[in-house]
């Protein structure tokens, strides 16, 4: 990856249309209980078994913890006499995945007055150089992709209109496929939920937290992609026509050869090989990724042997050139 500045990224893409993909970083930058480690610290004692795998494997990580028990499920199958080891692991996994959305609930900011204004309104500038205002022109109007979970986006676009050009797709809180829409939540979201094939919008003013804990506790569980393997959900996009719809404009804008795509606070992990593959048949000719000078330096290793992979993968398919630059996330500053 090419070292640039953000403020230089920013300036480099200037009259461009900008496309941002935004991980858990941009959440835990302005709400760090979002981390793994206070997440998995809110579960404690509800499921020994499960707790007991973390242990093992000496990491507070969700996914990783996810990816373990579906290999060890795939390594049984192939066995005789194993289908109760089986079905055990299938109900942990299970278990496992509503244990994270618990998580997530418990830890999470009770509503949007817990940020300041000033917050607010450092993160709606941020916004604002992707998706752009009512006011600017259609070329230069990107789109805006999240793989978090939690509501602070959707809090930010609230407070950021009507200055913000955004469309989530939803209408009197009903989804429908919309030239307009510019705002896609690529795993769900809290405030999600799949309801008979269709996908549909909570909104409980002011305690939609303590009505999505609640409905959790019924086994009535957002619309949310936990799963463990890039494979797995792939399969649980497949089964979402809002997904499925999310990562095919997602697909449009990595084939966007006009546009630019920043990437903020994303590991880059292969849990989420389904996303980034797109990067590498698209033709989208430079991504700029937040990379934290201050990881430690496998981590540093493991996003540029990533990266590298994009670039040789598309220079294997014949497809334009990419370049691939790393910025530092503090300099970007989305909630100031």
């Amino acid at each position: 990856m090419i070292p640039i500045s953000f403020d230089s990224a920013i300036e480099r893409t200037e009259n461009r249309r900008r496309h941002l993909l935004l991980g858990n970083g941009f959440s835990i930058a302005a709400w760090p209980l979002f981390g793994y480690g206070a997440l998995l610290g809110t579960v404690v004692g509800q499921a020994p078994r499960i707790e007991e795998l973390f242990d093992r494997f000496q990491t507070v990580d969700f996914e990783r913890v996810a990816r373990a028990l579906l290999e060890a499920r795939e390594v049984l199958c192939v066995h005789e006499g194993t289908n109760s080891l089986i079905e055990a692991i299938e109900g942990d996994y299970r278990g496992l995945r509503r244990l994270l959305v618990s998580a997530v609930t418990k830890i999470h900011p009770a509503g949007p007055r817990e940020f300041e204004e000033e917050e607010y309104r450092h993160a709606v500038a941020f916004l604002k150089r992707f998706l752009g205002s009512a006011t600017d022109a259609d070329s230069l109007r990107g789109r805006v992709f999240t793989t978090s979970y939690d509501l602070l986006l959707y809090w930010t676009l609230m407070e950021g209109l009507p200055q913000l050009n955004c469309d989530d797709g939803f209408r009197s809180g009903a989804w429908r496929r919309r030239e307009s829409q510019n705002v896609f939540y690529l795993h769900g979201a809290l405030h999600l939920v799949g309801d008979r094939g269709s996908t549909r919008k909570r909104s409980v003013e002011g305690r939609l937290i303590a009505n999505v804990g609640k409905r959790i506790a019924r086994d009535d569980v957002p619309l949310f992609i936990s799963e463990g393997s890039s494979q797995e959900k792939r399969v649980r996009i497949a089964e979402s026509d809002y997904l499925t719809a999310a990562s095919e404009c997602f697909a449009a804008a990595c084939d966007d050869a006009d546009a630019r795509l920043f990437v903020f606070g994303h590991s880059l992990r292969g849990e989420d090989a389904h996303i980034f593959e797109k990067i590498i048949e698209g033709r989208i000719p430079e991504v700029f990724v937040s990379v934290r000078p201050n990881d430690d330096p496998e981590a540093h290793a493991q996003m540029g042997m990533v990266t590298e992979l994009w670039m040789r993968k598309r220079n294997e398919r014949s497809g334009p050139p990419l370049t691939v630059f790393s910025y530092n996330p503090a300099e970007a500053a989305p909630w100031g």
